[in-house]
């Protein structure tokens, strides 16, 4: 998914703090703020690994202050990275299964191995 469409149609709850794509602030409230969390990690691909500079790089068109918002996913456990400082990986927040109904997905059809990480990203 590109980076500048995960915001482009926020929920209603969280248009307040999305202005032209762009986070205009971090809500103050959890459940508000995990939800925006969630929509921001819909820009990474689950299954690939991302150096640090290609995380900043998703992350500057969204809010100025990339750093934070990079700790923040982190904290969620919406992203995950390697003790030692290596690549960073989409860990958590809702996947969609285009093409797959829900039966399917409940059965582990439509690219569901690729959440769990057994497979490539490619399967999805």
């Amino acid at each position: 998914m590109s980076d500048s469409s995960v915001l482009a149609d926020p929920p209603e709850r969280l248009r307040p703090f999305v202005r032209d794509g762009r986070i205009a602030a971090l809500p103050v409230k959890r459940s508000r703020r995990r939800l925006l969390l969630e929509q921001v990690a819909q820009a990474f691909e689950p299954g690939l690994r991302y150096p640090e500079r290609e995380v900043d790089e998703i992350l500057k068109p969204l809010f100025d202050d990339h750093c934070t918002l990079r700790r923040y996913l982190i904290d969620e456990d919406l992203l995950s990275r390697t003790p030692g400082g290596g690549p960073y990986w989409r860990s958590g927040g809702p996947v969609s299964f285009y093409g797959a109904g829900e039966a399917d997905v409940a059965r582990g059809a439509g690219g569901a191995d690729a959440v769990g990480g057994a497979q490539g990203a490619s399967d999805a």
